[in-house]
């Protein structure tokens, strides 16, 4: 050996690598200009180790946000649809309380009565219990 310079690497990847700020040699990881330090066996490794778990984040985030998009769709056309069930059921509320108006109106009830042949009874039975003195199930105004 000459001087401070050490002895050549027989297996380098480009022949600057040979050089005293060799990156598997500096012991804080420096190499000069224009080496990368990365010997043969090192080129098909991963530089960026966090890349991975980088790229696998960013995945899962977007196919967490593509199901919440696809789910708020889905609560859109529902909502819609429920506005229209919503719409046609008080459409259908209003024509019931019309016709409950016209069934309960004493005069369209006769009117129907006689159409359908009903005619008013001859006689009326009273049907209410009579109130009896000693009975204790009618006292103060009747049963309840």
């Amino acid at each position: 050996m000459k001087g401070n310079r050490l002895p050549k690497a027989k297996n380098t990847s480009h022949p600057r690598d040979t050089g005293w700020l060799r990156h598997s040699q500096h012991p804080l990881g420096i190499h000069g200009k224009g080496q990368t330090g990365a010997t043969p066996r090192d080129r098909g490794r991963v530089r960026f180790p966090w890349l991975p778990a980088l790229l696998a984040t960013a995945l899962l985030t977007g196919l967490g946000l593509s199901a919440l998009r696809v789910d708020l769709i889905r609560l859109r056309y529902a909502s819609a649809q429920a506005l229209e069930q919503k719409k046609v059921l008080r459409e259908e509320v209003r024509r019931m309380r019309g016709r409950v108006r016209e069934l309960r109106d004493p005069a369209g009830l006769s009117r129907r009565a006689s159409e359908m042949g009903f005619e008013r009874p001859k006689r009326s039975i009273d049907l209410r219990p009579r109130l009896v003195a000693g009975n204790a199930q009618f006292r103060n105004g009747g049963a309840r």
